[in-house]
């Protein structure tokens, strides 16, 4: 993966490996700022390995989006942070069926906009990038083009 600008600190301390059944799980984390627990930015990657298949219809892409702007109404918590509010969409800033969601989060009482993109890779996974800022996306929107896809999942 290609990290197009400075600033970018690897966490390792937040990085997880899980096998749950058939399916395994791998997260790194990275992020800009004084410290994990206080991003300025964040980078979340997140690999699933599974049964997935290898590739997705339309209408498959289609029903995950609506699963995910479904989820907006419980409120997902997920490792400290609560989804506020969010709404997904397939998008076209990769090669490949992705789906942009793009939304705000709340972690330690401070409110992140977030962006993330989730797709089905050629090797029966999923892989998800998700950007966390305090700042206005718009300032890296070409980092988080050059980043979504040099991500190769081998």
């Amino acid at each position: 993966m290609e990290l197009p600008a400075t600033g970018w600190k690897y966490a390792p301390s937040a990085d997880e490996d899980e096998d749950i059944g058939y399916v395994e799980m791998s997260l790194a984390v990275l992020f800009r700022g004084e410290e994990l627990a206080k991003p300025d930015d964040l980078l979340a990657l997140v690999h699933v390995t599974g049964p997935f298949p290898t590739t997705v219809s339309d209408r498959e892409s289609a029903d995950l989006v609506r699963t995910l702007n479904a989820e907006q109404r419980n409120q997902m918590f997920v490792g400290g942070f609560a989804a506020e509010q969010h709404e997904c969409a397939m998008s076209e800033r990769r090669p490949d069926r992705t789906v942009e969601c793009l939304g705000t989060v709340r972690y330690r009482n401070i409110s992140y906009d977030i962006t993330a993109f989730i797709w089905f890779s050629r090797k029966h996974s999923v892989v998800a990038a998700l950007f966390l800022t305090q700042g206005e996306f718009a300032s890296f929107d070409d980092e988080i083009d050059t980043i979504i896809h040099s991500i190769d999942v081998m």
